[in-house]
């Protein structure tokens, strides 16, 4: 089944913002965890299994070959400094508008 590109924009919108949420998640577990046992090094690492925005690239076409590897590495880094610097400088803001906010600097960045 192909999806139009109005399809596909909302499909990958939502699969970063599930991402976003995640993260969140993930970095929570953490914060609890040490909170009971701060000389402990042990972290969750849940986002170490799920990486939604890999799959969000897939759809956008950006694939596992070699030549996409720095594409995707570059992808990463915008998603995780967009999501930091947001709630940096405005707290948290709901995942819809961060992935928006994703969104929009991948296509910057895989225009230039």
């Amino acid at each position: 089944m192909k999806l139009s590109k109005k399809q596909l924009k909302k499909t990958v919108l939502n699969i970063i913002s599930d991402s976003v949420i995640f993260f969140r998640m993930c970095n929570g577990v953490n914060k609890i965890l040490e909170s009971f046992n701060p000389n402990e090094a042990d972290t969750f690492e849940g986002e170490n299994h799920y990486y939604g925005y890999d799959t969000a690239m897939n759809l956008m076409g950006i694939g596992q070959e070699f030549k996409d590897e720095v594409v995707r590495e570059k992808l990463m880094e915008i998603f995780h400094v967009t999501l930091i610097n947001i709630e940096d400088k405005q707290g948290f803001g709901g995942s819809n508008l961060i992935a928006k906010e994703i969104y929009k600097k991948w296509g910057e960045y895989l225009k230039s």
